[in-house]
């Protein structure tokens, strides 16, 4: 072989492989950080389920083989057809030969089945939802769809009626079928919203078919506080993923990870429904929170301030306060603060001298219905009453009401008229909004809520894109300067040879 073919040779080989190179190199995953924790999934969200709000998304509208998480969307149809009376959980549930093959597949995830056996719905709805099995839901699918082919049809249909990404070739999974990890959450939610007793059967950590107890492959069960589903999914082409959802109080998250590891879905599920529940617990206690506003009371035409309370569209005051600020007036009344009640004595000369009043405060705080029963003279009524840290709130109509007392909030301005009987009239109302507005102009506290308990730290999702390119360059550079030699040597060969040839042809 001469040297000009070696180098033609070596040129196209230099140029290839780093070209091949190229275009296989797959870059390594940037996962996302959850507080301290990486994820392995390479898709996720968490989102609120009364609300549907995202929480957390990582790769969430990347589609991927959504294995055996796609029979829950199989799962919803069976429910449909429930609640449209085409079916009930007693119906008995036909074997075909169709899936009899699925249930002798031995890559099936399966439980025994016969054409001559006898299963009902909620037995097939218990052997899909814990144990994945693929003839179970194949049987439902062809008795709820009429045909396998109309039942996948009905799959994609209600998808696109949702507008989620998804696209179904099979009833219980497969390679072929995906969705993104958001498509997921959504048919989770959706199903669940629609359908709650659907999660009867999801948290179920055992179930009984035909005198075999099956385990579900949720693992989470007995792990984490609240978990009640809901569906795992596992293969070659996608790695391993799960739906998961739990409830702890009004709260609950639903959480998808896809194309995690069998060791670290659940841990990535934990890790993000942790999360989702820091961030909904600070949201619900910030719904709950109220801010004292600074309220101008004029009482019988004198200027006072006083914290007020808005608790469900109420105005609320402190009692003590308004008992403190009343005294000296014709409807000064004592109160008497014990375990069981508060007691209020109009014919009683206030008597508090320290500590009485609640004076500015910028804190939010939260209101909590007491169980202290009001007693006015003796007589008990039912005014609600609420604890605001050391303070005791009841409304202003039953404040008006102890002692026919007058009271009439101005909302617009912030400012409650008491008006009790006096030898000379209190001013006029205008005249006293006009004084008291000019006292009070700061009304409002402004707060600055706190961050959630739990910080996310995504890391960029995609790949620096020069890195195939520095790559490609590189080996092309250490190609050229392999050639460069090459051709060097080379030329001096071939004008060697030339020198000799001339040599010889001279003799």
């Amino acid at each position: 072989m001469s040297i000009k073919q070696i180098l033609i040779k070596a040129i196209i080989i230099l140029t290839i492989i780093p070209l091949v190179t190229t275009l296989c190199y797959q870059p390594p995953a940037y996962a996302a950080e959850v507080g301290n924790y990486r994820l392995a999934a390479r898709g996720a969200i968490a989102i609120d389920f009364e609300t549907g709000d995202e929480l957390f998304s990582h790769n969430a509208d990347v589609i991927r083989p959504s294995a055996s998480m796609t029979k829950m969307m199989s799962v919803y149809l069976v429910y449909e057809a429930i609640s449209q009376g085409l079916i009930d959980y007693d119906t008995i549930v036909p074997i075909s030969s169709f899936v009899m093959q699925i249930v002798q597949n031995p890559g099936e995830t399966n439980v025994p089945l016969t054409r001559s056996g006898t299963y009902t719905v909620s037995e097939l709805l218990d052997a899909t939802i814990a144990v994945s099995a693929g003839g179970a839901i194949r049987a439902l699918a062809e008795l709820v769809g009429g045909s396998y082919r109309d039942f996948i049809r009905m799959m994609n249909e209600k998808v696109a009626e949702w507008e989620i990404d998804a696209r179904f070739f099979s009833a219980s999974g497969g390679s072929n079928t995906r969705m993104t990890p958001r498509a997921m959450a959504t048919i989770t939610r959706n199903t669940i919203m629609e359908f709650p007793e659907v999660l009867e059967k999801t948290s179920k950590p055992t179930i009984d078919f035909k005198g075999r107890t099956y385990e579900n492959t949720n693992t989470l069960f007995g792990s984490y506080e609240g978990i009640d589903g809901f569906k795992t999914g596992t293969n070659n082409a996608g790695g391993a993923n799960f739906s998961g959802t739990a409830q702890r109080g009004d709260i609950r998250i639903i959480v998808v990870v896809m194309g995690s590891t069998h060791g670290s879905r659940f841990r990535d599920t934990t890790a993000l429904l942790d999360y989702g529940f820091a961030i909904m617990e600070e949201r619900h206690l910030e719904a709950r929170k109220i801010t004292p506003s600074k309220s101008t009371i004029i009482l019988n035409g004198k200027i006072k301030l006083h914290d007020a309370y808005t608790i469900e569209n109420e105005v609320y005051i402190s009692i003590r306060d308004l008992a403190y600020i009343s005294k000296d007036t014709p409807i000064e009344f004592d109160v008497e603060i014990n375990n069981t009640s508060i007691q209020i004595n109009t014919e009683a000369e206030y008597t508090v001298v320290s500590g009485e009043m609640s004076g500015d405060s910028e804190e939010r705080v939260l209101p909590v219905l007491s169980d202290k029963t009001i007693i006015v003279d003796g007589d008990e009524k039912e005014f609600p009453v609420y604890e605001i840290e050391d303070k005791y709130v009841i409304r202003l109509s039953d404040i008006a009401n102890i002692n026919d007392i007058d009271a009439v909030w101005k909302e617009e301005f912030w400012i409650t008229f008491i008006n009790a009987a006096e030898e000379e009239p209190p001013p006029p109302e205008e005249e006293i909004i006009q004084t008291a507005t000019t006292v009070t102009e700061d009304e409002y506290h402004t707060i600055e809520l706190e961050q959630p308990a739990v910080d996310i730290n995504i890391v960029d999702e995609e790949p620096p894109p020069s890195q195939p390119l520095l790559l490609y360059s590189g080996i092309c550079a250490l190609g050229i300067l392999i050639i460069i030699p090459c051709i060097y040597v080379s030329k001096k060969r071939q004008k060697k040879k030339r020198y000799e040839r001339a040599n010889r042809n001279r003799k």
